[in-house]
């Protein structure tokens, strides 16, 4: 809990400040509805290899690809630990496999949803392919919707892709919208988890009912003295005290690990996957014929989303590539030829009677 006491108040400005995570995603999508993906950590430690935010690993049947970067900053790179470039393949039969894999209900991980559809339009076959990037929102005790607007929405969807230089307008919008989101929600989303762990550990060492409710009482004061509380490591335990709960340093340490433990894992996810930098590359078995991409070479297709694109709701990168059927013109013309066959026949048949 002490740990967790750091982190609340810490958490968003690390994730502005510290080295970015690259993440860079690759998926070929072939005509059979056969996915072949790669996920690629460009700047990693190697804790990495077994434990990351996609839950994939060697362990579960991803061929792992692993070098040292180029050394082009040494203290940089000592500092940092992360000195790993660490790729996953992996083959995936279906999008039911893929998703199986990707898309689980676990709070700690990166989930991505895939879709693929084929369709036949006698001259064109058409493949349509999507993912949709969930949320990387975890907190449970706060709604996004009490914070962020339609209008807020509205932009987030059209928002363009890392790089792209906005209008003085946007900027300044997406900069207060940026404070919405990490300022105003996600600050007071961590600080109610941190409250409901503090209740917690409260009830468990006390049945005075009068000692929990001068707890509530007095929580704008409990957060007051977080946001001023600097790297106080026994805040928590300090607040406790002062309102009368005694806790054994023994006790307190055996509950708050076990309390936090969840939350730990959902905010840890949070930090990291906020501090991406990400590219995503869907190549296609045929021609492009529409897309929401941010740009194309070929049937390749790339997006780099900002984090905000994703924070608080799905993104959805979608491609649809044509092929045109040669088989069905030959049929058609052969089916025409037929019918002109017969009725010049029939009409043959006719003036010779």
């Amino acid at each position: 809990m002490q740990k967790l006491t750091v982190i609340l108040f810490l958490s968003i400005i690390i994730a502005f400040t510290a080295c970015e995570n690259p993440v860079q995603q690759e998926t070929v999508v072939n005509a059979d509805e056969s996915l072949d993906k790669t996920i690629t950590f460009e700047k990693a430690d190697s804790i990495l290899i077994s434990k990351n935010i996609f839950g994939v690993s060697g362990a579960t049947g991803w061929k792992t690809k692993i070098r040292l970067t180029q050394d082009t900053n040494r203290k940089e790179k000592i500092e940092s630990n992360k000195n790993y470039q660490i790729s996953f393949e992996k083959h995936f039969n279906n999008t039911e496999e893929i998703n199986h894999e990707l898309d689980k209900p676990i709070d700690s991980l990166f989930r991505i949803q895939s879709n693929f559809k084929k369709e036949f339009r006698w001259f064109y076959s058409y493949i349509k392919y999507s993912e949709v990037w969930r949320p990387i929102d975890r907190l449970k005790l706060v709604k996004s919707s009490d914070y962020i607007t339609k209008e807020d929405q509205d932009f987030i969807k059209r928002l363009p892709g890392e790089g792209t230089i906005l209008s003085k307008t946007d900027s300044a919008f997406l900069k207060r919208l940026n404070e919405k989101i990490f300022d105003q929600y996600a600050i007071t989303g961590l600080f109610e988890e941190c409250f409901s762990i503090m209740q917690n550990i409260a009830q468990r060492n006390s049945a005075d009912q009068n000692l929990l409710t001068n707890l509530i009482n007095n929580k704008q004061h409990v957060r007051n003295r977080f946001n001023g509380s600097g790297n106080d490591k026994f805040l928590i335990r300090n607040i406790l005290d002062s309102l009368g709960f005694k806790i054994s340093a023994e006790k307190y340490k055996r509950d708050s690990i076990e309390l936090s433990r969840d939350f730990n894992s959902r905010l840890a996810f949070m930090t990291f996957a906020q501090d991406g930098q990400y590219i995503n590359v869907i190549t296609m078995p045929w021609c492009i014929a529409k897309s929401n991409a941010d740009s194309t070479v070929g049937n390749k297709l790339f997006w780099k989303p900002l984090p905000t694109k994703f924070a608080i709701s799905d993104y959805e990168m979608y491609a649809e590539a044509e092929q045109f059927n040669w088989w069905a013109l030959f049929v058609s013309i052969f089916g025409v030829a037929i019918i002109i066959w017969l009725l010049a026949r029939s009409f043959k048949i006719k003036q010779t009677r």
